[in-house]
Parts: structure tokens; sequence; C-alpha cells
């Protein structure tokens, strides 16, 4: 139920000390055609075989080198054409487009390569792998203190990978930092859970289509210290 505290991750599958589940993904085959797309917080990625983790046992196999005070994000499929792209957001308010062709694949204790040159205290908070023929796509960006909005995703040029990237949001004191980003369609809803807990459910249509140098609309009022958290797209695919 909504209410359930729900069970605890280390009893299924062993973690080690301070290490937390960051991405799950729902694989019904290990196809030696499709990648696993790796990102870290400080902007780097790497893309590894699929089919390299068809065996894995409950205490898990090395995915990515990680360097100490860096630490994995996000993991994606990708899927297999070599025609995706991979969006990446950070925190300050920048993004940046690339074509998967400019990341090589590697194998699995691999640290992986530059995918973005980052802004001093800057880091990167999202990323998305995108099938670029839809032009019906837009970049739903969302900040801590329950700002979000929609801009077209074309509006993102595709760009080399390793660059500074683009202004994807403007931060500022009102809206806070930038805490998800999502690739979405017309038809697409999205949830917003806040560090409280609090969750609320909306129209991906009821938000906004504006300039990528803008700073949104408020969509969720959060309180005191709350922040909003994280967000889910919902397909209707899931309903």
């Amino acid at each position: 139920s909504k209410q359930a505290r729900g069970r605890l991750i280390s009893n299924i599958i062993k973690l080690q000390e301070d290490e937390m589940v960051s991405t799950i993904i729902k694989v019904r085959e290990f196809e030696k055609d499709k990648d696993i797309f790796f990102v870290t917080r400080k902007g780097v990625v790497k893309k590894t075989n699929l089919e390299l983790f068809a065996s894995i046992n409950k205490a898990g196999i090395k995915a990515i080198g990680l360097k100490d005070d860096d630490e994995l994000i996000f993991a994606g499929l990708t899927s297999g054409t070599l025609k995706d792209e991979i969006f990446l957001a950070t925190r300050e308010g920048f993004a940046i487009r690339f074509s998967e062709n400019d990341v090589r694949s590697m194998g699995r204790t691999a640290s992986g390569v530059r995918a973005i040159t980052l802004r001093k205290a800057d880091a990167v908070v999202a990323a998305n792998v995108v099938e670029p023929e839809d032009n019906k796509l837009s970049v739903l960006t969302l900040s801590e203190e329950g700002y979000g909005k929609r801009t077209y995703l074309s509006e993102y040029r595709l760009q080399t990978r390793a660059g500074k990237g683009i202004t994807n949001l403007k931060v500022n004191d009102k809206t806070g930092k930038v805490v998800d980003v999502k690739i979405v369609d017309n038809e697409s809803e999205i949830m917003l859970i806040t560090s409280e807990g609090t969750l609320i459910r909306t129209k991906v249509q009821s938000i906004s289509i504006i300039g990528r140098a803008t700073s949104g609309v408020r969509i969720m009022k959060v309180r005191n210290e709350e922040k909003v958290a994280s967000a889910v797209k919902i397909t209707p695919e899931v309903e």
C-alpha cells in the first residue's frame, strides 16, 4: 500500500558498507546488441555490452570503476541501433546532448570517459537515453523548490562529448537547484516526491512549454525545509 515502509533492499541483495542502490533497470533478456550506459555524478560516462551482465550472483559483479569522490547516478539501456543520444543535466542548470557513438563500448571494470566539463561546484543530477526520431519530445526540468518547465528537445543542439553544455534552467534562490530532468511526450504523466515523502501526480501537458534560459513556473508547493527530491515518469504502457 501507499503507507507501507517497504522491504530493506540489503535483505535482497548484498551491499557493501555505505553503498546504496542508485538505478533499477528492467531486463527480460541479456541481448548482445544492447548496451548499458552509465553516468556518474562527476560527469563520467561509459557503455558496456548488456551480455556481460548475464551471470550475476547475489554478491554482484563490478560494473564500473569509480573514483573515491564520485558516484553512479544513472544506468540505462541503449537500443542497439547506435542512433541513440544521451542527455545529461546538472544541478546548476546546464545540459549537454551528444551521440551515443561518442562513447565506445568498454569492459565492466573500465572507468569511462568525460561526458561534460562541469563548472565549479556543479554536478550531474540526471541522465536520459533519447531516441532522436521523435520530434514531439520535450525536456521536463524540475527544481528543489517545486518549479518546473518543459522545453522542446530541438532547442538543445547536438554537441560533442566533453563540452561545457548550454543553459537548461536559470537557477536562483526562488527555484533552488535542479533535482531531476526527464525526457517526456504529451502523453506522459509525472509524479513528484519530496524529502518529507509527499507525492503529487500531474499530467505533463499541464506544465508550460517555454525556452531554455528561463526559471519555469511553480508546479508543487513545498513547506519550510521540504524540497522536491525526485520524479517518476508514468507512461500509458504502465497504466
